[in-house]
């Protein structure tokens, strides 16, 4: 089975250089929300993951949701 995944992502009005969005963690099964911003043609800047807000729910035969946010922030990443 080909599972398929989307990224949903948009600027923050007054900032265009911020893209403001979301992807799912498929290791923990669930939605993060992401900030990252663009520095220059070969740098970006992940500046925040964080839990999507709201009521968590267990559905059987699921993992249990997992608080921790295991991926790096406030990270610069370099295209070589």
């Amino acid at each position: 089975m080909i599972k398929k995944n989307t990224v949903v992502a948009g600027s923050k009005n007054g900032f265009p250089n911020i893209l403001h969005g979301g992807i799912y963690h498929k290791s923990k099964n669930k939605f993060v929300e992401f900030e990252i911003e663009y520095i220059d043609s070969t740098h970006i800047k992940l500046l925040s993951l964080k839990n999507k807000p709201g009521t968590k729910v267990t559905i059987q035969g699921q993992p249990p949701f997992d608080w921790s946010i295991s991926l790096p922030q406030n990270i610069i990443l370099t295209k070589q």
